[in-house]
């Protein structure tokens, strides 16, 4: 957890990004859930983020599905992306599936309200960011 949270509030520092969140998977839900946050009202985004693993889940939960990293700046068109930023409040936002063994066990996710588009330098480096988690948690799971 300490790396966790360290990555979180490098991401926020680094992004620059307002909250930074991880979401896991909860297999006995089938269900992606916010469980730890850095940043401004991430108690709020980490209660609201709860997302069925599947389609029904929306835009999040195919992301991650998919194992697609998403850099978004601005508004989304389809019928789930309204309803989706009214519930996170979030419009500007990166999500990072987190993957290893074969198995999606959850994403980071950080929101910011600047809407400057993210250089391709700082893309690399959230990416990274998710790249250290995936890599600790893993090693976590293999001391269990």
């Amino acid at each position: 957890n300490e790396l966790l949270q360290t990555v979180l509030e490098d991401v926020c520092r680094a992004g620059p990004f307002d909250r930074a969140l991880f979401a896991f998977v909860d297999p006995e839900h089938n269900l992606l859930a916010g469980r730890i946050g850095f940043g401004r009202t991430v108690e709020a985004l980490s209660r609201a983020f709860k997302f069925p693993l599947s389609s029904r889940g929306g835009p999040i939960a195919v992301s991650v599905l998919k194992k697609h990293d998403v850099f978004h700046c601005g508004t989304g068109k389809g019928a789930d992306w309204p309803t989706f930023q009214q519930t996170l409040g979030s419009r500007h936002f990166v999500l990072c599936p987190i993957e290893f063994d074969n198995t999606i066990h959850g994403c980071l996710f950080c929101d910011r309200e600047n809407t400057k588009n993210l250089s391709e330098g700082t893309q690399q480096l959230i990416a990274q960011y998710r790249n250290t988690a995936a890599a600790a948690m893993k090693k976590s799971q293999a001391k269990l």
